[in-house]
């Protein structure tokens, strides 16, 4: 019962994003409602090299330049996305969003008109007080750990094991009201972590907080000893399957369960080929609708895969400026009718995995809905 909650909840939540979506492609021809979340690098720095990562994995001896936003330029973003009346933000990106020293102010001057997420290695959690803590809606903590014994390997720091502090740090902010429908864990599995996958499940259960654990993507070859094989993914599946048998758990740890014995099935498939691929033919894509990206050095790109050509640059002229502009508008269409086109914005976007997603999912109902006025392109 209480999972059929949760994902009621997930279901009007995003019905309420399929809706803005539609006022802002039939409906606002002055440009005046803007995207529905927005993802803020506020920083392109880190202090940990995670292996997986694609900015700063050890494995790869990536390099700069890195840069982290002023206070001034996080308000000056946060200022226009109130004028254009968004309503979620995730402060992620390619580095550790709270090494940025005016993030903090911001969000709990600014929390109380947006529904804000932090994605965080962790290591920052002293900052989060109970202040900042009420102005989130959810606090994503990215553990990748059980244990702790592999915790400097997978994030590639030196030095004291951070981990137990991270836990402490945890277990404080769960002291706050409704923390644990606050507070969600990732848990990247590799052939380094996945012996502490109990540990993990141990704490996330004891917590009562979500979690999203899922095999380790092999998108860069240095990470090819990193990937699971066939026997660990098949074992992972079965113990999510083997705790979901005990019946006794609450509906977001059952979600979290359900979500990583999905994404074992997924991998499984894709070592057997079994998985669709894209074909040439292009999709529609309305990720610059959904989820525009706005990069620590201020780059507005259509999303977090776009960084072929920004739309603009924030400390040059302001988001406001960059949304409303004809030509960006233009572009931000021309994504949308790629299915209709075949003439792709940019050459990235021929193959782009993402639009089989949420794109996919909105067109599924959107191309259903009768031709409205003000629409700005034909049903297929």
């Amino acid at each position: 019962m209480k999972q059929d909650k949760l994902m009621l909840k997930d279901l009007g939540a995003n019905l309420g994003r399929g809706l803005k979506l539609i006022r802002m492609l039939n409906f606002d021809s002055k440009v005046e409602i803007g995207p529905v979340r927005v993802e803020i690098a506020t920083a392109s720095v880190c202090n940990y090299q995670c292996c997986f990562c694609h900015s700063h994995s050890y494995v790869r001896n990536n390099s700069g330049p890195y840069e982290i936003m002023t206070g001034e330029a996080v308000h000056n973003i946060i200022t226009a996305l109130k004028k254009l009346k968004v309503k979620e933000l995730l402060f992620s990106g390619n580095g550790e969003p709270l090494l940025c020293q005016g993030l903090a102010r911001e969000i709990k001057e600014n929390g109380r008109y947006f529904k804000i997420e932090i994605l965080t290695n962790g290591s920052s959690l002293a900052t989060v007080d109970e202040e900042l803590f009420r102005n989130l809606a959810y606090l994503t903590i990215s553990l990748n750990s059980g244990d702790g014994s592999t915790h400097r390997m997978t994030h590639g720091y030196k030095g004291q094991n951070q981990f137990p502090t991270i836990v402490s740090h945890i277990e404080r902010i769960l002291k706050y009201p409704r923390a644990a429908d606050k507070i969600k864990l990732n848990y990247v599995i590799t052939t380094d972590n996945i012996g502490e996958l109990d540990d993990f499940f141990k704490k996330a259960i004891a917590w009562d907080v979500t979690f999203m654990a899922r095999p380790v993507s092999v998108d860069f070859p240095e990470l090819m000893p990193k990937e699971l094989t066939r026997e660990m993914l098949q074992l992972v599946s079965e113990k999510a399957h083997g705790y979901l048998k005990t019946g006794k758990l609450t509906g977001k740890i059952s979600l979290s369960f359900q979500l990583l014995a999905r994404a074992c099935d997924l991998a499984l498939n894709k070592i057997t080929n079994q998985q669709p691929e894209l074909s040439r033919h292009l999709y529609p894509c309305y990720m610059s609708y959904i989820q525009p990206y706005i990069s620590a050095n201020g780059d507005v790109l259509l999303c977090c895969d776009g960084a072929e050509k920004p739309l603009g640059n924030i400390n040059r002229e302001s988001f406001l400026a960059i949304w409303q502009n004809k030509d960006k508008v233009a572009v931000r269409v021309a994504c949308t009718r790629m299915n209709l086109t075949q003439k792709p914005p940019f050459k990235s976007c021929v193959d782009c995995a993402n639009v089989l997603y949420h794109s996919a999912t909105f067109h599924s109902i959107y191309s259903k809905i009768p031709i409205l006025p003000g629409r700005l392109f034909p049903k297929k």
